[in-house]
Parts: C-alpha cells; sequence; structure tokens
C-alpha cells in the first residue's frame, strides 16, 4: 500500500510590522499545511518564560498576573525544573485550559538552564522574564510592547518594586526616575553608564523587555551552574543594544523573601561564581569595549566588577579567603587604573578601594 507523505509547507502573508503598534501590527496568520489539515499559526507579541522550581505557595499569584495581563496574545512558556513539590501540577492545569500556557519540564538544572530552556520554546516578537514566586502589573506587557513598537528598540527598561512580608513596597530604581524622561531613548552602552552614574543600575533580567530576535541574533544565552546569573548577563546585553527605551512604568512585582543562612557549601559556590562572572565580562571588556566611544561604558562595568567583587570579600565563611587571592590582586590593578583616570569618583568614594586593599592585606598575612 502506498505511504501518504507528509509535507509542511508554510505560507506566509504581507503582515504589518509589529512595531507599528501592540493593537494594529499583531502578526498576520501564518498558514501551515501539515497532511491534509489546515491550522492557523499566530506569532504571539511577547513570549514570557517563567522558569519553575519549587514556588508552590507562590506561582498562582504568578500565574494569575500573566492570565489576567490586558495583552492577550501572548505566550507563556512554563519550564519545570524538577520540582518536587506541587508545582507541576499546577503548571499543567493553566496549560490545559488556556493555550497561552507552554508547559516544559526537566530535570533539575538550575535557573540559568531552565531560562534557556524557556527561550528556545519562545516564538514572540518580545521576550520577558518572571520568576515564579514574583507577578506583574495586569497592564505590564501591553505598556511595555507598545512602548517597544513605537521606538522600534532593542530593551525596554521598566522599574521593579520590592514587596517586603510586611507588605511594604519600595522602588530599586527610585533615584533613576530623575535621568530619563520617560519614552529617553538612548544607547545600550549610554544607558549602562549612566545608571551606573547615578547608582541605580538594575542588574536582574527580569527588569527589561527585550526585542526577541537582538537576544537571538547575538546568541544571548545563561551561563548554567552560576549564582548571580544576572550579573554576567545584563551588562553584555546592555551594552550591545543599539536603542534602549527608558520607561519610568512600575511593572514588575519582586517577592522580597527571607534569606536563609549562607552554609559553607553555598558560600562556596558563589565564590566560585563570582570569579567566574569576573573573569568573563573582562574578557568581554578587551573584545568589545576598545573602542573610545565605550570608555564610560568599561569603566562603569570595571566598577560594577569592584562592586561585586567587594561584596564577595564579606560573603564566604572563614577558610577560603586564599580562594581569591590572585583575582584581588587584579581588581586593585583595576581600581588604582580607574583611580588615574579620575572614573573611579564618578561613581564612588574611596571606600571601594579601601575596602579592597584591606582585604588584599588580609589575603598577604595569610599567606605569610
Amino acid at each position: 500500500m502506498e505511504e501518504t507523505a507528509f509535507i509542511i509547507v508554510v505560507y506566509k502573508k504581507v503582515r504589518a510590522s509589529p512595531e507599528q503598534s501592540v493593537n494594529q501590527a499583531l502578526p498576520k496568520n501564518t498558514r501551515t499545511k501539515i497532511g491534509r489539515d489546515m491550522k492557523e499559526v499566530k506569532r504571539p507579541v511577547v513570549s514570557v518564560v517563567v522558569p519553575v522550581y519549587n514556588t508552590e505557595p507562590f506561582l498562582a499569584e504568578c500565574l494569575h498576573s500573566l492570565e489576567k495581563q490586558t495583552l492577550t496574545d501572548i505566550e507563556i512558556i512554563l519550564v519545570n525544573d524538577g520540582s518536587t513539590d506541587n508545582s507541576g501540577r499546577l503548571l499543567r492545569e493553566y496549560a490545559d485550559k488556556d493555550a497561552r500556557f507552554v508547559y516544559v519540564e526537566q530535570e533539575n538544572q538550575g535557573l540559568s538552564a531552565a531560562r534557556n530552556t524557556g527561550m528556545e520554546h519562545a516564538s514572540g516578537h518580545y521576550l520577558a522574564f518572571l520568576d515564579s514566586d514574583d507577578w506583574l502589573a495586569e497592564n505590564a506587557l501591553q505598556v511595555l510592547c507598545a512602548i517597544a513598537a513605537k521606538t522600534r528598540t532593542d530593551i525596554v527598561s521598566g522599574n521593579t518594586l520590592a514587596v517586603h512580608a510586611d507588605g511594604q513596597v519600595q522602588s530599586w530604581e527610585r533615584r533613576g526616575r530623575e535621568l530619563f524622561a520617560t519614552g529617553t531613548v538612548v544607547s545600550g552602552s549610554t544607558y549602562f553608564s549612566r545608571v551606573m552614574d547615578c547608582r541605580c543600575y538594575v542588574p536582574m533580567v527580569y527588569n527589561y523587555l527585550y526585542r526577541r530576535d537582538f537576544i537571538e541574533q547575538n546568541r544571548f544565552r545563561f551561563e548554567p551552574g552560576l549564582v548571580h546569573e544576572d550579573e554576567l548577563w545584563t551588562p553584555q546585553v546592555l551594552t550591545t543594544a543599539q536603542k534602549i527605551t527608558v520607561a519610568d512604568i512600575d511593572f514588575y512585582y519582586y517577592r522580597q523573601r527571607e534569606g536563609s543562612i549562607m552554609t559553607a557549601t553555598a558560600a562556596g559556590r558563589r565564590i566560585a561564581s563570582i570569579q567566574l562572572i569576573i573573569e568573563k565580562l573582562l574578557e568581554y571588556s578587551r573584545k568589545h569595549l576598545f573602542e573610545k566611544k565605550y570608555r564610560e561604558a568599561k569603566e562603569a562595568l570595571y566598577v560594577r566588577l569592584l562592586q561585586i567583587y567587594s561584596t564577595a570579600c564579606t560573603l564566604h565563611p572563614d577558610g577560603t579567603y586564599t580562594t581569591l587571592y590572585d583575582r584581588a590582586g587584579e581588581m586593585l590593578r583595576v581600581c588604582e587604573e580607574l583611580r588615574r583616570q579620575e572614573s573611579l569618583g564618578r561613581w564612588y568614594s574611596e571606600e571601594i578601594l579601601n575596602r579592597m586593599k584591606l582585604y588584599y592585606d588580609r589575603l598577604q598575612t595569610m599567606e605569610g
């Protein structure tokens, strides 16, 4: 008996550009022919990646905020990263009742890997990230996507609100609101240096909306296994962007949860991650920020590295100081170079340098 061949043919109609407006420029349907069946496939305006690991107590609020978005043409990629509680069941329930929710399950690989998995499944014009214990304002995606479409920008920067257990709400970017008028469009390198200058830089990946083609063209992915993975991702993404639009919009609600006591093992992992982040960002700056036009962004990045390193000096338990010895010397040299260029004072006082020197002296004493 002759076998029936299943041929996939994609018919693309002429589309309005998604940048014209969110409401008018929703992508026209793309017809996909599979065998004798015809179905309509529409590329969503935005894909939201939600990595999930054992956040059952907070998950419903997160998912409900996505379900009730005023922009309805969205895709939500739910990545169950090996949860051992009932998170997976709740995720499947949402996927079963609402076709916009896409459920993906994998063995536990960590936050970076879960985000990468979500990005591989995303198909929207824009890309957003939401941690599974946080939530979005009801009109967040509609407003951000409208701004991105109007300004034809690579990234839109919004505002994150920290919500404490007692209900107190705090904005992380209060000082930055005086830096840019809402709707301001600047280059990524200019944006990065200015927010560092006013000490209102937010490294968290979810503080921004991204044009997905920009992310894919530059092959941006998260480094698996890292702690503080956003510290590596965000400076590279921001300084690579041709255009960033600043939006004075409170759209993301971050749940400030009580921290647990850090074990020696956890502290050691954080130290190793910070070392790798510093090494990779130094390499990135040498390869991509060497031109004169990037000088301020490069200086800002070095100051950020000093902040990260200075924090690391206070985190680790006794007995692990020597693991940072070589890096301390290199970071001190960076700091001295910034001071010679009179760049360090633009961001911070001598506090960082003094703390670094004190720490370095302690290391030398221990080595002796």
